[in-house]
């Protein structure tokens, strides 16, 4: 497989790695915003399934998204010309849905103190 053709599929997986993660955040701001318009509607299961629907998103985007970021990352040390801004705006959204997530969490968990 030709170099190019290896860097359009890691380019494939970085995106569809990261589409599960925008979903999760879309379904996540759609259950509070209705949670704030309806109060005492939202029961204890939506909760629950907004957060599985996260932990998903998030363990498809870092085998997904991480390995097309990792694939990426090695063909362009090897080849140097095959460089692309798309392979660096894609590595940095991966990179970005990885860490925002843990950033966030780890700041609520600052808040709770």
């Amino acid at each position: 497989m030709a170099a190019s053709r290896k860097l359009r599929t890691a380019h494939f997986l970085m995106f569809i790695g990261v589409a599960p993660l925008v979903f999760a955040a879309a379904v996540a701001t759609a259950a509070i915003a209705f949670a704030r318009s309806q109060p005492g509607q939202a029961g204890g299961s939506d909760g629950f399934l907004v957060v599985a629907l996260g932990v998903f998103g998030y363990l498809t985007t870092l085998v997904l998204g991480g390995s097309g970021a990792l694939w990426s990352l090695y063909l362009t040390s090897r080849r140097i010309d095959a460089r692309a801004t798309a392979t660096v705006v894609l590595r940095a959204s991966v990179l970005a849905g990885l860490v925002l997530p843990l950033l966030s969490l780890a700041w609520f968990a600052w808040q709770l103190r």
